[in-house]
């Protein structure tokens, strides 16, 4: 397919991104062709399965491959997303924050019961009849919560 260059000051991410760009560009990798799985992608060159997935990743933001649950990913039929929606040459992505990413992994392992840093409690941790019961009374009481105390 093509090959990767570790010593290289482009990141490998990059690399990934730009080489299967071009071949979907040229038409060496088809539209609705299967890409190597993740795990297939990164023992072939032997990088990392997380530098895959954001290279992956990367290529669906951009438009070249599409996600199917439990199939792969495929090249996109209806051709690259337009050069607008691509980042400019050269720059790098690599510091930037990705919701796409951040999005996926919160909902990921749905038995997990603890997801720190996803923004929300589980539910059974909620003292839920304690807050009602709080609201309520504060409701009844005339407080003037306007105030800065005695």
């Amino acid at each position: 397919m093509f090959t990767l260059h570790p010593q290289s000051s482009t990141p490998l991410v990059v690399q990934i991104v730009d080489a299967m760009g071009k071949l979907i560009e040229q038409g060496t990798l088809r539209a609705g062709t299967k890409v190597p799985s993740i795990r297939q992608f990164a023992h072939a060159h032997g990088v990392s399965v997380f530098t895959v997935v954001e290279a992956y990743d990367r290529l669906v933001a951009q438009g070249w491959l599409v996600s199917r649950p439990h199939s792969g990913f495929f090249v996109r039929r209806r051709g690259a997303a337009s050069a607008h929606e691509q980042p400019a040459a050269g720059a790098s992505s690599g510091n930037a924050f990705d919701a796409m990413w951040y999005m996926r992994k919160i909902f990921e392992n749905r038995h997990l019961s603890m997801k720190p840093g996803c923004g929300w409690l589980p539910g059974e941790w909620l003292f839920e009849d304690g807050l009602k019961r709080s609201l309520r009374a504060l409701a009844g009481d005339d407080v003037d919560l306007g105030g800065y105390g005695d």
